[in-house]
């Protein structure tokens, strides 16, 4: 996934497990907020030009109750692989943090990209 759709800094993430919206499946729990502001992005590290073309961050949060480090790092490779391909058909300015659960290592490719879109597009993210 483009560094341009990674969402970074303790302050971003705080707020989204505050004030964002959750949706929970079986396996992976999305935390959704729409509209975050520009300051956020800029305080993060972002350039003005980047904050005006992309308004979508993704970020993924694994606890160590998750596994081990290779288990965790895996469940983050595949989310990313999976949001690379659903981040062209998802609409602009949202923020979602993506915590697997323990189930989410038993998921094949297919079943966990299946998972993520459902609860995506629950979220109103997805344009189809």
């Amino acid at each position: 996934m483009k560094k341009a759709f990674i969402l970074k800094g303790r302050k971003n993430f705080q707020e989204l497990f505050t004030k964002g919206k959750r949706f929970s499946g079986i396996a992976v729990i999305i935390i959704v907020k729409k509209g975050m502001s520009v300051s956020n992005e800029i305080e993060a590290g972002w350039k003005p030009d980047d904050c005006k073309t992309t308004g979508t961050r993704i970020g993924v949060s694994i606890g160590k109750k998750f596994g081990n480090a290779v288990e965790r790092n895996r469940a983050k490779r595949v989310i990313m692989a999976i949001m690379r391909e659903l981040v062209p058909i998802m609409k602009n300015n949202a923020y979602v943090i993506i915590r697997p659960g323990p189930v989410f290592k038993q998921y094949a490719f297919s079943e966990a990209k299946g998972e993520l879109m459902r609860l995506l597009h629950r979220a109103g993210l997805l344009i189809q």
